[in-house]
């Protein structure tokens, strides 16, 4: 794993490529007809707690009645369907998304996930609402309303990335045109390589004069800082 996170480092800081790792963050409960969901609710509540600001990418609703089920892509749509669902926002929002709708609010005592109209009876449709404290917790690709036992998933998908800051920066002959790097004072530098990979603890960026007629060159010494 070092080994390999360390080439990922050597190839982005080369050449600054953007690279993406997936991680997941998944709900996944089975429902019983006729029963109300109070144990589904907290691994709900669960869930929004653990939708912090991320750089997500993909949100899917599926379930035991469709495996497949749908997906939104938007990593803007998914941002603010996952900020909603985090700060318990009982306001109803919606966002397009490739090809549905998909929305947030208040059903119930609760915050309900849907693709299409929120708290309303849909046959079939597509809605978790493990906390609306009644038997009509919703449904993926069944009858939202006293719908069938099943099981459904909501799971959302980001990347994460190491984060670093310069350690120490130097720079030789390139008196006029500067550095074509710059130092990063704060943790704000991310080359690219995942933290589930195991970052590195230091890194070395490195360049010519930003007027290759000078000739010098900079050394960008980085050390790790964080994961985001």
């Amino acid at each position: 794993m070092r080994a390999r996170s360390a080439l990922l480092c050597a190839l982005t800081v080369a050449g600054l490529a953007e690279l993406g790792f997936g991680e997941t963050i998944l709900y996944s409960q089975v429902f019983m007809q006729g029963e109300r969901s109070p144990n589904q609710c907290a691994a709900w509540q669960a869930l929004q707690a653990e939708l912090m600001p991320r750089r997500y990418t993909r949100v899917t609703i599926r379930g035991s009645a469709d495996p497949v089920g749908i997906s939104c892509s938007d990593p803007a749509a998914v941002e603010g369907i996952a900020q909603a669902l985090h700060s318990g926002n009982v306001n109803v929002q919606y966002w397009d998304c490739d090809g549905h709708r998909w929305g947030t609010g208040s059903c119930g005592i609760g915050i309900e996930l849907s693709v299409f109209e929120v708290c309303v009876c849909a046959s079939p449709g597509f809605a978790v609402r493990p906390c609306i404290a009644n038997e009509n917790w919703g449904g993926v690709n069944t009858p939202t309303c006293d719908p069938p036992s099943q099981s459904m998933e909501v799971e959302f998908e980001y990347t994460s990335e190491c984060i670093y800051k310069t350690r120490r920066f130097k720079q030789r002959k390139c008196n006029v045109s500067g550095c074509s790097i710059t130092p990063a004072e704060t943790c704000r530098f991310r080359p690219g390589n995942a933290c589930a990979e195991g970052c590195t603890r230091k890194i070395r960026q490195r360049s010519t004069c930003a007027d290759p007629r000078e000739r010098g060159r900079c050394v960008n010494k980085l050390r790790n800082c964080g994961c985001d």
